[in-house]
């Protein structure tokens, strides 16, 4: 779609992270001959993946989130003190609070009332090409054709588990 809407000549150069590298690695897979170097830096591809067993329960809950999400696109608003916390929280102490602070200055919004909201759409959340099983990533890999760099964090999100297997997997199909 972006490569359409900005008349890029073909073949293009993806560069993406995290979410974003999901999607190059779909895009990069569908359409091999568009793609000339595919740059992933933390790519959560691995969370795009059903468990055996759970594809209707999966289903089901990404459903459920994407009616939650649509009837609430009024995103919570925080104090930034607040939703630095809550944020540094999250990310287990993997980023200092100043790095933290990085992040947020890109990714929240400023309201009139004075408090902040993260400025993402929250239904990115959700899986964009729905939860697909071990088959579908590994034949995706097995698509991809052009050069590909994949950046992994030393303490990022492929654990070793199920999951984390299967991304290597992908990585060495690739």
């Amino acid at each position: 779609v972006i490569r359409h809407y900005y008349k890029w000549e073909k073949p293009i150069v993806l560069l993406s992270h995290s979410f974003g590298s999901n999607l190059s690695f779909v895009y990069s897979a569908v359409y091999p001959e568009e793609v000339s170097k595919f740059i992933s830096i933390d790519c959560a591809r691995h969370q795009m993946m059903v468990l055996p067993g759970t594809t209707v329960s999966s289903m089901r809950n990404t459903m459920d989130k994407t009616l939650k999400y649509e009837e609430s696109l009024n995103p919570p608003q925080y104090s930034y003190d607040g939703l630095l916390e809550m944020f540094y929280k999250g990310r287990r102490g993997l980023i200092s609070k100043e790095g933290c602070e990085i992040l947020l200055s890109r990714g929240m919004s400023t309201l009139e009332n004075g408090k902040v909201c993260l400025s993402r759409d929250v239904r990115v959340k959700l899986n964009a090409f729905g939860l697909l099983t071990e088959e579908v990533l590994l034949k995706l890999s097995g698509r991809i054709k052009c050069d590909v760099l994949s950046i992994q964090a030393e303490n990022g999100t492929v654990h070793n588990n199920y999951k984390g297997e299967i991304f290597k997997k992908t990585v060495e199909i690739i």
